[in-house]
């Protein structure tokens, strides 16, 4: 966690910048919402075959070594058989050299009125154990950074699945979905308020000293987005758990409440668009959702019966 004066360019000159090693993407956000609850301020997806390049910023006043390019991966393990279109990667064609450090930037303009910030990226990464990235999210626009892999317990970041390591060598792409800390947290020194309206993120390969050189970081797709309660959502965690989170098929909803009655079932996306309502079957005394026909991504089931409401985030695989 950092902040000190750095020079930059563009829409980036505002940030007051440490000289570290980061990388950053931006986001356009929709507006979307339904009655009673909702998906927040939306999301930004950066598909770096279509996403303008006004939204991201390669720092190469500061790093004029910086690796991070994007376009189609032509390298030793990274290429066109793992992911066949234009990726956010340390060079399209040559390997990472030693003792470097190469940074971009992200900026997510959020509502006020939501309160909590996530995150899903794919990506891939190869490199020695020396070798690694870092995530930083700063709120307050670039004066403090907290890094979600380190201080993830001390600002309570959740990551859905598997937490990433970001050190070494992986060839296959990697789903990672993070969702950050809420408004009113204050166990770090970094305050998350419902006044935030931005959000920066910052993406960082710092390479070791290592003879052996090797690929790096490789992004595919990257998902931004924040959300909120409308003003009839409750959230009742004595009324149901859900199972498994990540989930590839089924997803099985376990009451915790005796003789439910009137029971509905919603399942909506990012945008705040249901895409299953009401169809599951009983096993075991357990409610079973197909989800298998679902895109990869992170979405919010909504259960409620005469005793109440409840919603959880699950992830589907």
């Amino acid at each position: 966690m950092t902040g000190s004066k750095m020079k930059m360019t563009g829409f980036f000159k505002f940030l007051k910048l440490k000289k570290m090693k980061k990388v950053l993407l931006v986001v356009v956000v929709m507006l979307m919402g339904v009655k009673g609850w909702a998906w927040g301020n939306g999301m930004l997806q950066v598909y770096w075959n279509g996403t303008s390049p006004t939204y991201w910023y390669i720092d190469t006043v500061n790093y004029p070594n910086n690796k991070w390019q994007v376009g189609i991966a032509n390298k030793v393990f990274f290429n066109t058989t793992q992911i066949n279109q234009k990726t956010m990667i340390t060079d399209t064609i040559n390997q990472v050299p030693a003792n470097d450090t190469s940074v971009f930037y992200l900026k997510f303009p959020r509502s006020p009125l939501h309160f909590e910030f996530n995150m899903s990226i794919s990506y891939a990464m190869v490199g020695d154990s020396n070798d690694y990235g870092t995530i930083e999210v700063s709120p307050d626009n670039g004066s403090h950074w907290v890094d979600i892999l380190k201080e993830d317990s001390l600002y309570q970041i959740i990551f859905i699945g598997t937490k990433p390591k970001l050190r070494g060598y992986n060839t296959g792409l990697i789903q990672a979905s993070m969702n950050a800390w809420q408004a009113g947290q204050t166990s770090g020194p970094v305050s998350w308020t419902n006044t935030v309206d931005t959000v920066l993120i910052r993406f960082t390969y710092i390479t070791g000293n290592g003879s052996q050189l090797y690929d790096g970081w490789m992004f595919g797709d990257i998902n931004i987005y924040d959300w909120h309660d409308g003003i009839n959502d409750i959230t009742n965690e004595s009324i149901i758990s859900i199972a498994p989170n990540p989930v590839e098929d089924v997803l099985h909803i376990k009451r915790k409440i005796a003789a439910a009655k009137n029971e509905s079932v919603q399942v909506m996306n990012m945008m705040g668009e249901v895409v299953f309502s009401g169809q599951w079957s009983v096993v075991g005394g357990e409610l079973s959702v197909d989800v298998s026909g679902l895109a990869k991504g992170v979405y919010l089931l909504r259960y409620s019966c005469d005793n109440g409401e409840a919603r959880e985030r699950f992830v589907k695989e």
